[in-house]
């Protein structure tokens, strides 16, 4: 029954898709097509959500302070691990060595992972500001001088 339906619905917006352009029947004034056949040509006119560099100047500030965050956080692990603390092994040679702790691994890594972060951060943030002080002169502004007030806009 399912099928049936289906393929009545399938064939329907089929004829009426063809009575639309033109080949069924040539004397109809206005063709009415099927919700499944009809396509919506509307276009969206373009408006910015966020006025430019705004999006750019957010990302590098949190890249930043995530970053330093985390250069601080691997400095002070690193500083706080015990490098004679660890492991002992022993080779099969006879000679031991100590693995050292995890702590100073975390530690560097903390680190060099905060500076990746921070360095791109900063030019982020700085590219950003920039673009967006750019953006601002170029709105509507109010001038104020001797001889009055004056409204300019620039584009």
């Amino acid at each position: 029954m399912a099928l049936i339906v289906l393929l009545s619905v399938c064939a329907t917006g089929h004829a009426q898709y063809y009575r639309a352009l033109g080949a069924a029947e040539e004397n109809t004034a206005v063709a009415s097509l099927s919700p499944i056949i009809q396509k919506k040509t509307m276009r969206i006119a373009y408006e910015a959500g966020k006025p430019p560099g705004l999006r750019m100047r957010g990302a590098g500030m949190i890249m930043t302070i995530c970053g330093g965050g985390l250069m601080i956080v691997g400095a002070i692990i690193y500083s706080n691990a015990d490098p004679n603390s660890g492991q002992v092994y022993t080779n099969s040679n006879g000679t031991t060595y100590t693995d050292g702790e995890m702590d100073q691994a975390m530690g560097v890594l903390g680190v060099v992972a905060g500076a990746g972060l921070t360095v791109p951060g900063l030019i982020l943030w700085s590219k950003g500001t920039k673009k967006y002080k750019r953006y601002l002169e170029t709105q509507t502004a109010f001038n104020f001088t001797k001889n009055g007030v004056g409204l300019t806009y620039r584009f």
